[in-house]
């Protein structure tokens, strides 16, 4: 009774691994799928709607990086409330992490099966692209973090080119009198949308969750969580801009991809 197992965690994640996570985090499913619905909505005022979620994660995010500091261990939010609080609190903490993650992934996997289906090929059954990725990523998880994380820097730096490709072929067509007629100024609207999208910016807590295998983490967790949340609201604002300027009839979870076709 008196051992003890202790394990630690090999950290192999230095600073571009982890804004990597980071950023290929916050930049998935939402942008690609949340973009339409959030113009659909309100209008050009999404872009409004986007920085005010924005905003909000920021204090998230603050909160975050003081307890990185403290606590630079894996666990993020489960950790923090089990050195603060008492342990049931901290097991309903996680427990509602463990859901969050599931219906975060789920999202990520139908919003892959739909632009499978609409852009790529129509699989007899429209989860198919999405069941098919998830058997496919936890076998790489299961490989190792180095491997992980490698194939993490490389979709990233794939998603950020081709989100700066569409933003490059489609920007030049924004017109400033559009973006005025299509402003709402319903704040409930607007409110109701940043609440929507506010899952695309929650990337950052991946990076908290990876504490115990970033190396110096109490300086490489906070630059890359404000790195990464920078750079997102940038190109997210970029993205809504370019999605408005093609004019489209509907917008849906598959506008980003039929604006990126009329460009």
């Amino acid at each position: 009774d008196t051992e003890s197992v202790h394990s630690e965690l090999s950290r192999d994640l230095g600073f571009p691994t982890a804004l990597a996570i980071g950023v290929g985090t916050m930049i998935a499913a939402g942008i690609f799928t949340l973009s339409g619905l959030a113009v659909r909505e309100v209008g050009s005022a999404a872009i409004v709607a986007f920085l005010l979620a924005a905003v909000v994660a920021i204090f998230t995010a603050l909160t975050y990086c003081e307890f990185a500091a403290i606590y630079p261990r894996s666990g993020e939010g489960y950790l923090y409330a089990r050195k603060t609080f008492q342990a049931k609190l901290a097991w309903l903490v996680g427990f509602c992490l463990v859901l969050g993650y599931s219906a975060s992934t789920a999202f990520y996997l139908a919003s892959l099966s739909i632009y499978w289906q609409e852009f790529v090929y129509p699989a007899p059954w429209v989860t198919t692209a999405g069941m098919v990725s998830l058997v496919l990523l936890t076998l790489l998880n299961m490989r190792g973090t180095k491997e992980s994380g490698t194939f993490q820097v490389i979709v990233t730096l794939g998603k950020v080119l081709l989100l700066l490709w569409f933003v490059a072929g489609g920007l030049p067509e924004v017109d400033p009198d559009m973006l005025r007629e299509r402003f709402s100024t319903d704040l409930v609207a607007i409110g109701s949308t940043g609440a929507m999208v506010f899952i695309t910016f929650f990337g950052f807590s991946a990076i908290a969750a990876s504490a115990g295998e970033v190396k110096n983490p109490i300086q490489t967790i906070p630059r890359a969580i404000f790195w990464s949340m920078g750079i997102v609201t940038v190109l997210y604002t970029l993205v809504v801009l370019t999605v408005l300027a093609a004019d489209l009839s509907a917008y849906g979870e598959a506008a980003m991809g039929v604006a990126a076709e009329r460009f």
